[in-house]
């Protein structure tokens, strides 16, 4: 690796016999032929990468992210089998139809960032996939499974029209960033928790790229 690229893992989640890795690239990786997504997009990508528990074997790699240039990648993911995962990723492009089937919670992407959430079967088969964002910029940091399947997540962003459900108070009015805070049903078809926390002065949390997660 030389002064002008970048390979970072930040995300880890283990299975009973395999170790899974998301991250960021600006390089060229070792995918393996049955990748969801072959190809980089962009300058920059996301990566999802699994292991064999002594991580002497590649089992699974592919890229996932937009042509865009996509500087944080995959900052989460949970391993729920050997061949099961979720993940979430900020995108600073449309993914295409691949990657948002049409019953999505939301298929558009909106805004210069949006949240990304998804879910793989079989390790490369697209169970679904969903945006979260508004208008402006927003950015995906962390996710958890609950036992019944549904997925709770967090992040931060700008936009003042987010749709909130069943939100604990009344919308953000700031204009700047504020957390992000929701609970998606277990097939991404459904909200049944959206929430900004924050006022009217700038809330973001830190990321991956500065060292700090």
């Amino acid at each position: 690796i030389n002064a002008n690229q970048e390979n970072a893992a930040q995300a880890l989640s283990l299975s009973p016999d395999r170790v899974f890795i998301g991250g960021y690239t600006n390089m060229d990786l070792p995918n393996t032929a049955n990748a969801f997504d072959g190809v980089r997009g962009g300058t920059h990508d996301g990566f999802i990468a699994v292991f064999s528990k002594t991580l002497d074997v590649l089992h699974y790699g592919s890229y996932l992210g937009s042509n865009n240039a996509d500087l944080l990648g995959v900052t989460s993911i949970q391993a729920l089998t050997d061949t099961t995962y979720v993940c979430g990723l900020t995108t600073a492009g449309d993914l295409g139809a691949t990657y948002v089937p049409v019953a999505a919670y939301d298929i558009t992407y909106n805004g210069s960032t949006d949240m990304y959430l998804c879910k793989f079967n079989r390790i490369n088969t697209l169970s679904w996939g969903t945006y979260v964002g508004g208008s402006s910029a927003e950015t995906f940091n962390d996710l958890e499974v609950f036992p019944d399947g549904r997925i709770t997540f967090a992040g931060w962003g700008a936009s003042l029209a987010l749709g909130e459900v069943n939100s604990a108070a009344a919308a953000s009015g700031g204009a700047d960033n504020d957390g992000i805070i929701g609970v998606l049903s277990s097939n991404g078809t459904t909200m049944s928790y959206l929430d900004k926390i924050g006022g009217c002065l700038l809330y973001t949390s830190p990321s991956p790229r500065d060292g700090l997660l």
